[in-house]
């Protein structure tokens, strides 16, 4: 029987990788690996018909290999950026008969199981079959880790699933091997992995834990209703978004305007949710990942201004009186240049090191908050209303004070509440028992109102900026400034409208029988 610590970054594909792409990319970084070799082996989990091994994070599973048989346990995993950090315990299993109960395993292995299992039986839970391509990398004269491309299948309940993931596995130089994860995981179509393959597999074959929780515990998942997974399913997503924004390049167009637009509602999503929760967390912590989200935000917002004034001046054109057509044509083809420098810059920036670096410090500042917050199910229960009735409260109090003249420093302040509100509710709208879609509707429009509103403020802004801008040639100047003088006033016209609209629409979300939806709102005596 041997015990060691297990310490490995996973990266886990997207999509099938090649095994000559992958060592292609390990050339490019200058690696040599020293050692190659294919084995394959198959691993069966076993676990009590609860589920409770896999619930806890711990792995016990029977290797076969080349006619062989080990038995390994491993302890709860600890995660951080990719990083995975697990205690192994190996024995062999020279019998033909898988283990039935504790009791039936080595003694070590018996003390860690017997309080978590009991008296329960033993049953294999999934079957992973593993195609592992082995390198072992060297850089200089030094070994620098093992890496192993893991291609499984995943069995369960009739049931078949697959997926690929690599792992480099090392005993020391932590700092060395981290850089080599990030690196291939800007050159090959991977994320890391915060999931081990038993827990990601369980989720793919949609595994049922059965046990002796209530309906309404069984009803949520830990994979899919922790805060922690919430915000890791919204980074994924997030990195999904930027990968394609990284690979538009040099030519920004109408996908990758989209791009930047999903881009930039996820980052606001998990802005809202890090909001609600920032006193769970290190405020250090807390403090770098607003930072940069509201870096990341202010350079999107950027270039979603011009979007929206370039778009504004194409449906204005029609309306130039004749003299002005052909300068009105000659403003749009330079705002769209504008635009499109502006979208390259951001492109760039995206895919420079300086945002790569503060990305990775962001996933891992996001991954600290969830190892120190890991908000179960019945807690989440609890939790979400407490979070929602706090930010409804401070919206609340802000519609209260809030002038009928809407001054633009409290149009942005209200837009920001009731986003952080609706981005609360539409995490917490699937949780058993709450009713948080029903009202959607009035808090999405206020949302969208609002949104118009600030969005028309920040082209004003630009065009005034623009008109007084000098040029070398006066002529074009005065013809530029025309357009642009134009189009800024029907860009006022339009902000008042918005106002009118917006303040109607915060008139409706203030009323009771909105805020009576939410569990735990704060709510007047008499109804509206």
């Amino acid at each position: 029987m041997s015990n060691h610590t297990e310490r490995e970054f996973k990266l886990r594909a997207k999509q099938t990788i090649e095994i000559a792409a992958i060592d292609a990319a390990l050339h490019e970084l200058g690696t040599t690996c020293r050692l190659s070799e294919t084995v394959r082996h198959t691993d069966t989990y076993l676990d009590d018909a609860r589920g409770t091994l896999l619930r806890e994070g711990i792995g016990l599973r029977v290797r076969s290999k080349q006619g062989t048989k080990q038995l390994t346990y491993k302890s709860r995993k600890q995660s951080e950026g990719g990083l995975f950090v697990r205690d192994e315990i190996e024995a062999d299993w020279p019998h033909d008969d898988l283990p039935k109960t504790a009791a039936a395993l080595p003694q070590e292995l018996r003390d860690v199981l017997e309080p978590l299992l009991h008296q329960r039986e033993l049953v294999p839970q999934q079957i992973l079959s593993v195609h592992r391509e082995i390198r072992m990398l060297t850089e200089g004269h030094s070994d620098l880790c093992e890496l192993a491309i893991d291609y499984v299948v995943a069995e369960a309940n009739g049931h078949c699933a697959t997926f690929q993931e690599i792992e480099l596995e090392f005993t020391s130089d932590e700092e060395a091997n981290q850089q080599l994860a990030n690196k291939l995981r800007d050159r090959l179509p991977v994320a890391f992995a915060t999931q081990d393959k038993p827990s990601y597999a369980a989720a793919l074959l949609g595994l049922e834990l059965p046990g002796e929780e209530s309906v309404e515990d069984r009803a949520l998942s830990p994979i899919a209703t922790s805060i922690p997974a919430q915000l890791h399913a919204l980074l994924t997503a997030a990195q999904e978004v930027l990968a394609e924004c990284r690979q538009q390049g040099a030519q920004p167009d109408a996908q990758s305007a989209d791009q930047l637009h999903r881009l930039q509602s996820l980052h606001q999503a998990i802005d809202s949710l890090v909001h609600g929760f920032a006193e769970l967390w290190p405020e250090d912590t807390v403090a770098r990942i607003r930072s940069h989200l509201d870096t990341v935000h202010r350079r999107l917002a950027e270039v979603a201004d011009l979007d929206v004034l370039v778009a504004n001046l194409e449906l204005h054109l029609k309306a130039l009186p004749a003299p002005l057509s052909a300068s009105g044509q000659e403003t749009q083809a330079w705002l769209q240049s504008v635009r499109d420098s502006a979208a390259l810059q951001l492109l760039e920036w995206l895919a420079g090191d300086e945002h790569k670096s503060a990305e990775l410090q962001f996933e891992q500042d996001l991954a600290a908050i969830n190892k120190d917050c890991e908000l179960a199910n019945k807690q989440l229960l609890h939790e979400a209303p407490m979070r929602l009735a706090a930010a409804i409260a401070r919206l609340r109090e802000q519609l209260n004070a809030t002038s009928i003249e809407l001054p633009i420093a409290q149009v942005q302040s209200l837009q920001q509440w009731v986003q952080r509100v609706h981005d609360l509710a539409e995490q917490f709208a699937d949780l058993p028992g709450k009713s948080y879609k029903k009202s959607f509707k009035a808090v999405a429009r206020a949302r969208r109102h609002l949104e118009a509103v600030c969005n028309l403020d920040s082209i004003a802004n630009l065009l005034i900026q623009w008109i007084v801008r000098p040029m070398a040639d006066s002529e074009q100047r005065v013809l530029r400034a025309a357009v642009l003088g134009s189009l800024a006033t029907r860009n006022l016209w339009a902000e008042e409208d918005a106002r009118q609209v917006a303040r109607e629409a915060l008139e409706r979300l203030n009323r009771d029988t909105v805020w009576r939806r939410f569990e735990g709102a704060p709510a007047d005596e008499e109804q509206a």
